[in-house]
């Protein structure tokens, strides 16, 4: 149980670090900070 739970999270974390990836590469993002690094850092 304790191992499909962390297998389900790794899964998770996986998927949306591929979006995110993908985001990135079809939206050209300029090198430096993220976007969003910054409209998380200016929420706080």
């Amino acid at each position: 149980m304790l191992l499909t739970s962390f297998l389900y999270r790794a899964f998770l974390h996986w998927y949306f670090f591929e979006l995110r990836d993908l985001g990135m590469r079809r939206w050209i993002i300029p090198p430096g900070p993220s976007c969003h690094d910054v409209s998380v850092s200016r929420s706080r």
